[in-house]
């Protein structure tokens, strides 16, 4: 009574203890694994009340000023002591189970099932696939799978008995999943539900009765319902979730082809810009060779090394045209939706074959050109033209067939998805990394080594003139080693991160298989797509580039401007190499003379 026949009526909030207990024995119920939100915040405060606490500890009541004289205090409500399983019932009806459209309860729950008030079994088919999804698709053991499947179904779709308590006034009564099927369900899938983070195992002695449950509705009349207990014999169809599709063994689910981390977009963007760089590089690779092969000084060994070496590198452009020829990455990297073998078709053969043959054989020889330039300079190379020749392509060449035939036994290669058929992981997580990423990179130190030493010995011992004189060569091995060591911090860079990368592409998978309009989830973190095509365009670039470096040389420019004055213009000019090979005579002459030698050879190179 707050003033003379004015009464307030002040509902009292639930204590504490009764929200703590009621989360203790509830939260677990597959009815709040579908709703999380329903669950009450203990510690939550009320603005309404001056940010008191909604659910005050017993002994701390809610103080409530309605003016400066009236001031009302409300005690919280400890709650009824409960002691049986259930002490009141949701309103619903029993329904004859219906076939459903997204999971398959249906296989497993027929009868009639209990509908609550409000909902149908459309909804309650809905719930069922979104609390199963993690464990029934194609992405945990089968054993899991199943138990995950029975306790999912019984749970959401229960079954129901009507008693008619008085005409017209009928009692639906559910019946939830046995303990055991909840036992089972934590018993074979405990390596999925216990992590580093939680504990998710559900707590079945708390939330299901052991058989039966027993419904008192009054002392003379008590109703029992006998748990749920689905078939075993059940063939279930486990079919992988969006972005992933079955691989060839037919046991585990794999990321579709091509590869989801990149859009529809950004492959269009990445097969506009590749092919058009491609192109360039194939012309001027080509442009390289005839130019070395017309040329009657720059033909000869060891002239030569650079058009020789346009042969390592050719393929690659090759390679990225014909994705384009072909039919595009759906039907050469992938095979049925995914990522293609060895087996499978021609082009991952070629492609593995041609481009890590480019990979290999292009730094083995970056290293020989850079060793025998060092050898040259130093006057230590005594090795015969013919012999250096053999030892520079046949060497490699037996190596690197011997090497892919080995992989090539052994099922190491399939499609990444993308673009190319690379290393798999088949027989170790480091396969990759031992059989070609890190003998790749001592190959790549060793070139650095070969090059800084060809520099440092030309600026020390003949002058920063002779370094300008022989610029051309060693920005051909920069170029080439630069491209190398991209590839190579882009390597490693990913592997570091793949464990991040692989969390959030699962994170992705699960997502969309728990929603319906998968489109909606949005990875963490993907690879990104600038840098994968910068790598791209890196390995690509290099043959312009060298056609920029290597035919600048004035040996060329006088070459072809002879061939124009002497036969198109008909005009009588003299040989303008002469005095070249004169010099070079002298230069072999002397032997191991003097300068003369070193320059000759070094000019050579």
């Amino acid at each position: 009574e707050v003033a003379p026949g004015v009464r307030a009526l002040l509902p009292a909030p639930p204590c504490r203890g009764a929200c703590d207990r009621f989360l203790g024995e509830c939260a677990q119920l597959p009815v709040f694994a579908a709703a999380p939100d329903a669950l009450p915040q203990c510690d939550a405060v009320s603005e309404a009340t001056g940010g008191q606490s909604e659910y005050p500890r017993q002994g701390e009541p809610l103080v409530l000023p309605l003016s400066e004289q009236v001031v009302l205090e409300v005690e919280c409500s400890a709650g009824a002591a409960v002691s049986r399983p259930f002490t009141a019932l949701p309103p619903g009806a029993c329904e004859p189970m219906q076939e459903t459209e997204w999971s398959q309860c249906s296989r497993l729950v027929s009868g009639d099932v209990f509908v609550p008030l409000g909902a149908t079994q459309r909804d309650l088919d809905f719930t069922a696939h979104n609390q199963s999804f993690a464990l029934l698709w194609h992405v945990v053991e089968e054993e899991c799978s199943a138990a995950a499947f029975r306790f999912a179904c019984a749970s959401t779709f229960a079954g129901c008995d009507a008693y008619e308590l008085l005409p017209g006034v009928v009692l639906s009564l559910p019946r939830g999943p046995c303990r055991s099927v909840c036992d089972e369900f934590n018993f074979f899938c405990e390596e999925y539900l216990v992590t580093e983070e939680a504990d998710s195992r559900v707590q079945c002695a708390r939330v299901l009765p052991p058989d039966q449950l027993v419904v008192p509705v009054s002392e003379e009349l008590i109703f029992t319902a006998s748990c749920v207990a689905p078939p075993y014999n059940v063939s279930l169809h486990r079919e992988c979730p969006p972005l992933t599709t079955m691989n060839d063994d037919d046991d585990e689910c794999v990321l579709i082809c091509p590869n989801p981390v990149f859009d529809d977009t950004q492959y269009l963007i990445w097969e506009i810009v590749i092919s058009i760089i491609a192109w360039i590089s194939f012309l001027s690779c080509i442009l390289i060779i005839c130019c070395f092969a017309l040329h009657p000084i720059k033909r000869q060994y060891p002239r030569s090394n650079p058009a020789w070496q346009q042969f390592y590198y050719l393929p690659l452009p090759i390679f990225y045209l014909l994705i384009g020829f072909w039919g595009g990455q759906e039907n050469l990297v992938c095979v049925n939706g995914h990522n293609a073998e060895i087996e499978d078709n021609a082009f991952c053969f070629f492609s593995s074959f041609m481009v890590y043959w480019g990979a290999w054989i292009g730094l083995i020889w970056y290293n020989w050109v850079g060793i025998s330039l060092l050898l040259v300079i130093t006057g230590m190379n005594r090795l015969p033209p013919l012999l250096a020749q053999l030892i520079m392509h046949l060497g490699p060449l037996i190596f690197y067939v011997i090497w892919y035939a080995i992989l090539a036994a052994t099922d190491s290669w399939v499609s990444n998805g993308i673009s190319l058929c690379v290393i798999t992981k088949r027989w170790h997580q480091w396969q990759p990394d031992v059989v070609f990423w890190i003998p790749w990179a001592v190959l790549f130190l060793t070139g650095i080594s070969a090059l800084a030493s060809v520099f440092l010995y030309t600026l020390f011992i003949m002058g920063w003139r002779s370094v300008q004189n022989y610029w051309r060569i060693m920005a051909y091995l920069v170029v080439g080693l630069m491209a190398v060591a991209y590839g190579l911090v882009y390597h490693w860079e990913l592997r570091i991160e793949e464990d991040e990368l692989g969390r959030s592409i699962e994170g992705w998978v699960l997502c969309a298989a728990s929603n319906l309009v998968w489109e909606r989830c949005d990875p963490e973190r993907l690879i990104a797509f600038p840098p994968y095509l910068i790598n791209t365009i890196a390995s690509l670039i290099i043959g312009p580039l060298f056609a920029l470096i290597l035919l600048s040389d004035g040996m060329f420019i006088d070459y072809w401007m002879y061939l124009v004055r002497k036969y198109i213009l008909r005009q009588d000019v003299p040989y303008p190499f002469d005095a070249i090979k004169r010099a070079e005579k002298i230069g072999e002459a002397l032997g191991s003379g003097t300068a003369v030698s070193t320059n000759s050879s070094l000019s050579a190179q």
